[in-house]
């Protein structure tokens, strides 16, 4: 990503990670910490249309055990199960920040008057939906990364498929802590919604209605 164009998301923490007793060398009850998901800073020399077509997002799909708020993660290995955090969790449904995140990012690229939820009152020029496919950390001995993935549809008024995009990247994290790894998983979905709105731009009929050319990388 362009550090020129692309101003990385910042993972907010409401609290520190982790006392010595989470990490099992204390004796008090560990506490629980809890992390977010802050939106992204997307900077942009398009112009944003005044008037461009109405943008609906529904509601992020994520499913099952991705949709719960202890954080995940899971040892390297295709066979390796998914396992809970047991004192790290998000402060919100991981995929209500995904949403918020995208929806604000939408909206300074799109025009915030142009972006709405759905459901929407009338058919929206172009609707938007989400699912979450992947959403934890590898941890690979001293090494760990966040694994991101999710496709995304986009559908014109009549429900026509405009385009079906998937994301699936991992991303090496500092250290093997949640807080590294909501660090790194920070920066691939706000990677992924950069590639959305560059893919939005370049859609046939599309580019002049929504505000400009994608912007370099």
């Amino acid at each position: 990503m362009s550090s020129g164009n692309h101003v990385r998301r910042a993972a907010s923490v409401l609290a520190p990670l982790f006392l010595a007793g989470c990490l099992g060398g204390g004796t008090s009850e560990p506490r629980q910490r809890y992390y977010s998901i802050a939106p992204t800073v997307i900077e942009t020399t398009a112009a944003v249309a005044a008037s461009g077509p109405q943008i609906a997002l529904d509601a992020v799909d994520a499913r099952g055990i991705y949709a719960e708020r202890p954080l995940l993660y899971r040892t390297a290995g295709e066979s390796a199960p998914l396992e809970q955090y047991a004192y790290a969790s998000w402060a919100e449904p991981p995929d209500v920040m995904l949403e918020d995140a995208l929806l604000a990012d939408l909206g300074r690229a799109f025009g915030a008057t142009n972006v709405r939820r759905a459901p929407v009152r009338g058919a929206p020029d172009i609707r938007i939906g989400v699912r979450v496919q992947a959403l934890e950390q590898i941890i690979d001995g001293s090494r760990a990364q966040a694994h991101f993935a999710a496709v995304y549809t986009v559908a014109d008024a009549a429900g026509e498929s405009l385009l079906v995009y998937r994301y699936d990247r991992q991303s090496d994290a500092v250290g093997l802590s949640p807080l590294e790894f909501v660090k790194a998983l920070d920066g691939l979905a706000a990677e992924a919604d950069r590639a959305l709105i560059d893919k939005l731009r370049t859609l046939p009929g599309t580019k002049k209605r929504l505000g400009g050319e994608a912007q370099p990388k």
